[in-house]
Formats: structure tokens, sequence, C-alpha cells
């Protein structure tokens, strides 16, 4: 039986997307950017509080590429996928682990064109051979 594992996160893009060819025979692109997400709460003392939490995103195959044609640093996007922990020894022998979500669904807002009009709302699918989506409500967060 397969348990849950489904993540939900929102912030802005740390870092430009890179395109990697994982394999010469079948083709397969993994397309990895940092995300930024942040969160303000006011502690027990009342002070205000800033908390950030950065994490890799993957976007493999046909998400991927259209990652890598869209999405730019420092653009707000909603990332919906899993988690998948990778562990490996470095050079040094040491043990090391990485927390990363895998993308499933990306949606970003693409900027308004220049004379007015508001930002348009974005949605990249795993499923689909398109963007879809393209004069959908813009989100706010």
């Amino acid at each position: 039986m397969n348990h849950f594992n489904c993540v939900l996160m929102e912030g802005n893009v740390c870092t430009e997307p890179k395109a990697v060819l994982t394999s010469q025979k079948t083709g397969a692109e993994l397309v990895s950017f940092r995300l930024a997400s942040n969160r303000y709460y006011t502690s027990r003392d009342g002070q205000k509080v800033q908390e950030a939490l950065f994490i890799g995103v993957e976007a493999w195959g046909e998400l991927g590429r259209r990652v890598t044609d869209c999405v730019l640093k420092g653009m707000p996007v909603r990332v919906v996928g899993r988690l998948r922990m990778s562990e490996w020894t470095d050079k040094e022998g040491v043990s090391r682990d990485r927390l990363q979500i895998v993308a499933e669904h990306i949606e970003f807002r693409r900027p308004a064109k220049k004379g007015g009009g508001a930002d348009e709302e974005v949605t990249l699918n795993i499923e689909k051979d398109e963007s879809v989506g393209e004069s959908c409500v813009i989100y706010e967060y």
C-alpha cells in the first residue's frame, strides 16, 4: 500500500532553474531550482519573527522543460508535489541527506505586459502537454 505523500508550498524562486540531461539513452531531463518560503508570526514575548525555509524543487520531463521556458528567479510560485529524501556519502566519507520536492504541478504569475493590465496566472501540470489557464484569475498570497 502506498502512503500519502503530498506537499503544497508557496514562495519565491531564489535560483535560476537549471536543466540537466540525466540520461543520454532516454533523454530524461531534470530541472531544479530552490524555493524560499517565508512564515511570519509573533512570538510569546510579542516579537515579530520572520522564518525562512529554503527547499529544492525538481521538475522532470515536459514539466521541467516548461519550467525553463517560463519560470525566472524572483517569481512567486506555488508548487504541488511529493517529498523525497536523498542520501549519499560525500568525498570525505561524511553521510549527507537532502529533502526536496518532486513537482507535479506548478503555478506562477506572469507579469503584466507594459501598458497596464493585471498579472496573468499560468499553471503547469505534469499530465498536460501545454500550459493551461492562460487567462485565469490572479491568485494572491
